[in-house]
């Protein structure tokens, strides 16, 4: 038998890597929009409301950051005994006909911290 070594296999890498210290944004089925723990903390510790902004072209998804709720602000709920927030988007979702039978990842663009906005693109969407 041939001995065995590391360097004549292929490595597996995963689909998609997260580390600990990259904001998360997720879709679930039915429209409610999951924030990572770090994205919770370094964004919506001082800011408990978003309202959502689109551009369908380029499926991406504007959330302006705010303290105060508006006519148009969704209220973004923290999980109870963790750090972890969501949104309850539907009626965002379905207005943009943005499909939300099945799980969808977003990817982080940027944040625009000094006009407290965050760019995701919706994964899958074009």
């Amino acid at each position: 038998m041939t001995k065995l070594a590391l360097k004549d296999f292929e490595k597996f890498t995963a689909k998609r890597k997260v580390a600990s210290h990259d904001p998360v944004f997720t879709i679930g089925k039915g429209g409610r929009m999951s924030i990572n723990k770090f994205a919770y903390e370094k964004y919506f510790s001082d800011h408990s409301y978003v309202e959502f902004y689109f551009k369908p072209d380029e499926s991406i998804i504007a959330l302006k950051l705010l303290k105060k709720p508006t006519a148009d602000a969704y209220e973004v709920r923290k999980a109870v005994n963790s750090n972890i927030g969501a949104v309850n988007a539907t009626a965002f979702f379905k207005h943009h006909s943005i499909d939300i039978t099945a799980k969808r990842n977003t990817e982080f663009l940027e944040a625009d911290d000094k006009n407290g906005v965050i760019f995701l693109k919706i994964e899958g969407a074009q």
